[in-house]
């Protein structure tokens, strides 16, 4: 029995789905068959700077879903258009370009490419205008372009904006119809002559919107076809296709399809028989002299979007838009195979004359091809599109992303290799199980993440065992990611079916989630915001702000929870309807009691993408209009620094270290007429640029620091991941050659300079003696203020109430100078004293002491390279600066870099 389930689940997992007998399911191939397989397919392209490892692989990759890629007939070689003068042609045995052709001329991108009925030209759409291109030269065979044709039919080019252009064999002539109705209501279809530059053919046409016009080989003749909806007692012409004489600008023939509508026709290349397909209907076969139906192809449902004949006539192929491909025998209908992968749409069927159908489409990221029917072409390993979220496991060992394809990935930390996969979405279409399409996947699960097969915002469990996602019906659902199963779903205590939720935050032990919401409801708009213990379920903090629609709205919101559970704040961004101006509201709370803390707003800051809590467990970062992060304090709500000089930050959040000293983030910097990109390291306690890591690309889609905070897991829309060095280990180290002096290391050390400084630190954790004779000289503990009795302190609290305005001054002095050291007692005075005046006071006297503290640089930077030494010498300092003040900055830093470090041991 268990076999069978596992035959049963397999058999609805595959990726390509095939309608031919299956064969028998090979055995399961362990991980580290697994393994190997796709460190073989890695792509050896050069890494950028720093990067020691890639997870994933480039090849079959681009970096946008790009209309302008394409496979040629010989179901060999993939042929893309890079803009703005580049042919790119890229084998589809090995995924690695082959040559490349620079074009003539610039053209400007658009929306699609295809080929003429002979395979040997390209046409380039664009927003009114059409380049055909020679498959073999580059050579621009013929262009058409607004700016060309001025005269009457002007206006007909707006139709390419939709990019539905078909050409002769030659190249020479384009074939396309109006997308809306022309002059006084009419609708027409065209074919220009790129070498006369003009119109050769208008006809009035019987459908009223999106026409679309297909030639023959030899630009003789066209058919038309389009949408047309019915109104009154019109006659229903949305499955009538015209065929025309370009020459006569005459109706050769009409022909009236099975189909609701039609989507698709092609002719032969001999020019006399017309194919048609589309919706709610059978493909058919017409002839072109009389008008009559030849034959009707048994297909499945929904399969005739698009139509591929080979060269010599004798095969036919429609495509569906969920990435059904079948083939037929073109003269007798007899049904050669049928196959489905995961694309967002077929883009091409090879038909070659010595081998079987290949199909090409694209999904996501990733180029799609495989045979029809028969085996996948291209690897199917790691992530399709972009990786959304990525996440260590505690122990370090293993990395686990999650993306856009809705899949969850586990690798090896220490390979790159795949260890396992999940959430692998496929059709719905019978499948038949091959060692070739199972490689790589198993157990891939078909996984709807919260109603979406994608994974765009969430946030994994500490284990990474589950996944935290915006929930379908509002609030935050919780899902094994093994199984795919939903555990629980969380939802707002005070509204339903809440949408554009917010990404939701959790503490560092899982224990407390946030999230945000809204939905319109009756005229108004409703924002909602809470945070849960996800053991218990218990809301433990909530807001609901009601909206009217003509005044105001939350056009915006984000949530964070400090990684300690203890605080819960989250921002929204108030549009006034009247004035046009935003207010961004912070508001905060106390999860341990459910107390609101402070609610306030920022007038004129632009909503930000992100709130991120940072590991001092009182700390929320955002970013305003002017790409500056703003540091809020959670106990008091108040907006504390503002790091600037940081370039413009991407909409990705700050990723911290472990250690809360320093964050990474994803920028970019237009210089001398160039964009820069990179992932800057930057400091905390002063806010400057530490390092820069050099992008390959401006799409980076995810940041994560490993546990021991030595590498950063950069993910990129691309589908892979770069782990970076971030350590400093593995950079050069000039001073080997020449040591720096130990005045000058100091003043590194301690300057204004964050890359100085680093330098100087990476320095001195390779010459320690040289670094522990300066810290003892320039660094010295916080003396802790001498802390009284309880006696003495409950005495001066009773004073805050005197009759004496100055034994009420003195008491507030000396409660002050103690600070954190009097916050128990004080805190224990404000839930008894029965005087208004005392509570009054203790007030005051704690939010005085709860205060944010900016940190001093030259000491955190000392302490961080003591624990970057971190031997027993080092250690010993670190003991004596943990003996200070409790409430300093520096003295608790100390105590967690020991604990760090014996954390290591």
């Amino acid at each position: 029995m268990r076999l069978l389930r596992t035959l049963l689940v397999l058999a609805g997992l595959c990726p390509f789905a095939f309608a031919e007998k299956p064969q028998a399911v090979p055995p399961a191939e362990s991980t580290t068959a697994r393994a190997e397989s796709v460190t073989s397919q890695a792509d050896p392209a050069a890494r950028p700077p720093g990067a020691k490892l890639r997870l994933g692989s480039t090849l079959f990759r681009i970096d946008s879903l790009s209309r302008h890629t394409t496979l040629l007939p010989d179901g060999k070689t993939i042929v893309r258009f890079v803009q703005p003068e580049k042919l790119q042609f890229i084998s589809v045995e090995t995924g690695r370009e082959t040559r490349s052709i620079k074009l003539k001329e610039q053209v400007q991108s658009g929306y699609t490419m295809s080929l003429s009925p002979t395979g040997e030209r390209l046409i380039i759409t664009t927003y009114n205008a059409a380049t055909v291109v020679d498959v073999k030269t580059g050579d621009i065979i013929g262009k058409m372009a607004r700016q060309n044709n001025e005269g009457k039919f002007a206006r007909a080019l707006d139709t390419l904006s939709d990019g539905l252009v078909s050409c002769s064999g030659n190249g020479r002539y384009l074939a396309f119809g109006t997308r809306y109705p022309q002059k006084e209501g009419e609708v027409f279809a065209y074919v220009f002559d790129t070498e006369k530059n003009d119109f050769i053919a208008d006809v009035k046409v019987l459908q009223r919107n999106y026409i679309n016009a297909v030639l023959t080989a030899d630009g003789k003749t066209f058919a038309s076809f389009g949408q047309h909806y019915v109104q009154n007692n019109e006659e229903a012409v949305a499955p009538v296709v015209q065929i025309w004489d370009v020459a006569g600008k005459k109706e050769l023939a009409k022909v009236r399809t099975s189909l609701t509508q039609v989507m698709a026709a092609r002719f032969s290349l001999d020019g006399k028989t017309l194919y048609t397909g589309g919706q709610g209907g059978p493909i058919e076969s017409w002839d072109v002299a009389t008008g009559k139906k030849l034959r009707q192809y048994i297909t499945r449902s929904n399969v005739g979007h698009k139509l591929f004949l080979s060269a010599d006539g004798k095969r036919l192929a429609a495509a569906s838009q969920d990435g059904a491909v079948q083939v037929w025998e073109a003269d007798t209908g007899k049904r050669l195979g049928v196959s489905s992968a995961q694309t967002n749409s077929v883009e091409m069927v090879a038909l070659p004359p010595d081998g079987p159908a290949v199909a090409f489409g694209l999904y996501s990221q990733t180029m799609q091809v495989w045979q029809v029917p028969g085996k996948v072409l291209t690897p199917q390993d790691g992530h399709f599109g972009p990786v959304n979220i990525i996440q260590y496991t505690p122990d370090g060992k293993q990395i686990v992303t999650a993306g856009q394809d809705g899949r969850v990935v586990r690798w090896d930390a220490a390979t790159g290799a795949e260890v396992e996969t999940y959430g692998y979405s496929p059709t719905n279409a019978p499948r038949e199980i091959t060692k070739a399409n199972l490689r790589g996947l198993q157990p891939a699960r078909a996984v709807r993440w919260s109603n979406s097969w994608s994974i765009y915002a969430g946030t994994f469990s500490p284990d990474a065992s589950t996944i935290y996602l915006q929930g379908g019906q509002g609030g935050v659902t919780v899902v094994d990611i093994a199984t795919g199963q939903e555990q629980f779903t969380l939802f707002f205590p005070n509204a339903r079916n809440s949408h554009g939720n917010s990404r939701p935050s959790l503490s560092a032990d899982g224990r407390r989630v946030g999230a945000a919401g809204q939905h319109y409801d009756r005229n108004k708009y409703v924002f909602t915001a809470a945070a849960w213990d996800t053991e218990t379920g218990e809301t433990l903090a909530e807001v609901r702000m009601d909206f009217d629609q003509n005044t105001r709205y939350v056009n915006g919101m984000a949530t964070a929870v400090s990684p300690d559970g203890a605080y819960f704040g989250f921002l929204c961004n108030i549009q006034h309807q009247q004035t046009g101006q935003s207010t961004t509201e912070f508001t905060t709370f106390d999860l341990n009691t459910g107390a609101k803390l402070a609610s306030g707003g920022q007038s004129g800051r632009s909503y930000s993408p992100f709130l991120q809590a940072a590991p001092d467990n009182r700390s929320a970062v955002s970013l305003d209009q002017q790409n500056q992060l703003l540091v809020w304090d959670l106990p008091t709500g108040k907006l504390t620094r503002t790091l600037t000089s940081l370039g413009t930050a991407q909409q990705l959040p700050p990723t911290f270290h472990p250690s809360g000293r320093t964050f990474a983030i994803a920028t970019s910097d237009a210089t001398t007429g160039t964009t820069r990109h990179t992932v800057r390291i930057v400091e905390w306690a002063s806010g400057q640029t530490r390092m820069e890591l050099p992008l390959e690309n401006p799409t980076t889609s995810a940041l994560a620091y490993s546990p021991d905070g030595n590498t950063l897991a950069v993910g990129w829309h691309d589908s892979t991941v770069l782990l970076f060095d971030v350590a400093g280990d593995d950079a050069k180290k000039p001073w080997e050659a020449k040591p720096t002096e130990p005045k000058q290391l100091w003043a590194s050390l301690s300057g204004t300079s964050a890359k100085a400084a680093w330098q100087a630190m990476r320095e001195l954790g390779d010459r320690p003696d040289v670094a522990m004779n300066l810290i003892r000289e320039n660094v010295k503990p916080v003396p802790a203020p001498a802390k009284p009795s309880a006696e003495q302190i409950g005495t001066w609290i009773t004073a805050l109430d005197a009759p004496a305005f100055a034994a009420r001054e003195a008491a507030l002095k000396d409660l002050k100078r103690l600070g954190k050291a009097a916050e128990k007692e004080l805190k224990a005075a404000l839930e008894t004293t029965p005087s208004p005046e005392t509570k009054e006071r203790v007030e005051k006297l704690l939010t005085f002491i709860i205060k944010p503290v900016t940190p001093n640089v030259p000491e955190a930077r000392a302490v961080e390279l003591l624990e970057r030494i971190g031997n027993a010498e080092a250690r010993g300092e670190l003991s004596k600066l943990a003996a200070g003040d409790p409430a300093s900055l520096m003295t608790q830093d100390a105590a967690k870099s020991l604990q760090r470090l014996a954390n290591k041991r």
